[in-house]
């Protein structure tokens, strides 16, 4: 099914409405403070592509651990081009690249430089659009890139 923000705009704000955070404080505290130390490379990038930096250091922690040090569209090292989906990412050059050359290139790769409403229900949907909608597609369950340590989680990766 060809999933978009009108189709799940509401479910989004239901499921955030009645959301319940279930991890350890102290894992999320850990998890903010590596976004807050790196807030300023964030914001570079926000500067550039007009995603919101908070949005960019969460998918800098879902996919490389957080640091600004890995490529933002999968977790791989900045030392060369991506091997993981997406494939050989940034286009141009061989690497090293920096973190905000690399970050520009995945937001644009997903056009998220497009988007000009970042409420709770679109960001929602840009953080399962990033990952992809392969939990609800084939698994019929909450995808836990998403709903990871809130009562929404279901068993999954």
């Amino acid at each position: 099914m060809s999933w978009t923000y009108a189709k799940l705009a509401r479910e989004y704000a239901t499921l955030w409405d009645s959301m319940q955070i279930t991890r350890d404080l102290s894992v999320i505290d850990r998890q903010l403070d590596r976004i807050m130390d790196h807030r300023a490379a964030y914001e570079a990038v926000s500067q550039a592509t007009g995603v919101p930096w908070f949005v960019i250091g969460i998918f800098d922690l879902r996919e490389g651990g957080g640091g600004a040090r890995t490529h933002l569209h999968n977790g791989d090292p900045l030392r060369a081009r991506t091997v993981q989906v997406a494939i050989n990412r940034p286009p141009m050059g061989k690497g090293p690249f920096t973190f905000f050359e690399s970050a520009c290139d995945a937001l644009r790769l997903k056009k998220l430089d497009k988007v000009t409403e970042w409420s709770v229900e679109r960001i929602a949907f840009t953080f399962e659009q990033y990952n992809g909608f392969g939990y609800r597609d084939h698994r019929n369950m909450l995808s836990p890139y998403l709903w990871g340590g809130t009562n929404h989680q279901q068993p999954g990766k």
